[in-house]
């Protein structure tokens, strides 16, 4: 029989994968300078659910359409996104991401999965497997928001 934990060591574990996590993708995204935290959250977005609506996009991300709207902008600026107004409803527009945008985030995840790679690399081989282990386990985390 499964003991369930208490209220107290529910919120001490998530202390510890917090304290462990965030400063972990801090410093992945620290990897890549040229765009902001926000930038690489709604470039990640559109990448993931493309093409998406702004309105959409900025339920998704959980912000306010005037900050996607000047995110978006940026992106487009920067050459890693397209906006697609919609034929029927041109006060509709949909993103997507360019071709240089397709380009930028494989180069970007490259870059980032050698920085891990590398880091992985001092830790031992049962060190690994546990992390290994974990992955599918904070997917499912990282998921249940319906973010993912």
């Amino acid at each position: 029989m499964e003991v369930e934990p208490d209220e107290d060591a529910l919120l001490e574990l998530a202390a510890l994968l917090r304290a462990g996590v965030v400063p972990l993708g801090r410093a992945m995204r620290g990897a890549e300078t040229s765009l902001t935290p926000t930038q690489l959250s709604v470039l990640g977005a559109i990448h993931r659910y493309q093409p998406i609506s702004m309105g959409a996009l900025a339920e998704k991300e959980r912000l306010s359409r005037a900050v996607v709207s000047r995110v978006v902008t940026s992106l487009v600026d920067h050459g890693l996104v397209e906006r697609m107004p919609e034929e029927r409803d041109r006060r509709v527009c949909r993103v997507q991401v360019s071709e240089a945008g397709d380009r930028w985030i494989e180069a970007s995840r490259v870059r980032c999965n050698a920085w891990l790679a590398e880091r992985l690399s001092r830790l031992d081989a049962s060190q690994r497997q546990t992390i290994a282990a974990a992955v599918p386990l904070l997917e499912s985390l990282a998921g249940d928001d319906g973010r993912g």
